[in-house]
């Protein structure tokens, strides 16, 4: 009896933890406002490089401090500045075991305004065979934090261009990494 007893006390206290109010927890309207704002069209949908994602982290920011949230920077502010570069090809030129490569053929991934890269220039020398994950091998490189040429297999050419999609939003870095979709393999070059 006394089993019992203890069970149904254990299972009753244990309702009256678990029995929350999710009205004072969650409240629609104000998800639904932030929604509102946060998707407006004078936020530019948050994109980078727009003055909308300063609209956006401004109101978010307002928001942390009508809540009362504590901010984490030693500045006492809610906002936490980074670089991005964002760089706009002019031309490419380049030329392989003496045979000139088409400026299509060619992605750049730096932060320099021009580079010119020589046989003394150091840069480590791979490729992205055939078979291989194009942009999973691409990020690798553009991550490494080395310079590097990269060969690119020509089973890649209808994907190729879409590797100048790792530029748009380059971190700060010294390092370059030069794509270049060719039939020539890494071994004809050394």
């Amino acid at each position: 009896m006394k089993k019992i007893f203890i069970t149904g006390l254990l299972v009753s206290i244990t309702s009256f933890l678990f029995a929350q109010d999710t009205d004072t927890i969650l409240n629609a309207k104000e998800a639904e406002r932030i929604e509102k704002i946060l998707s407006a069209n004078d936020m530019e949908g948050r994109k980078v490089f727009t003055p909308g994602i300063d609209r956006a982290a401004a109101f978010i920011a307002s928001e942390f401090n009508a809540i009362g949230l504590q901010p984490v920077t030693a500045g006492g502010g809610y906002l936490q500045p980074f670089s991005l570069i964002r760089s706009t090809p002019i031309s490419a030129s380049a030329s392989l075991d003496g045979s000139n490569v088409e400026a299509k053929d060619i992605v750049v991934v730096t932060p320099d305004s021009s580079i010119k890269i020589t046989p003394a220039s150091g840069y480590e020398k791979a490729a992205i065979r055939a078979g291989e994950n194009l942009f999973s091998e691409a990020t690798k490189y553009t991550q490494s934090g080395k310079n590097y040429i990269v060969l690119v297999d020509t089973s890649f050419a209808k994907n190729f261009s879409r590797l100048s999609g790792l530029k748009r939003q380059v971190f700060n870095t010294d390092k370059t990494v030069v794509f270049i979709i060719t039939a020539l393999t890494l071994l004809m070059l050394i």
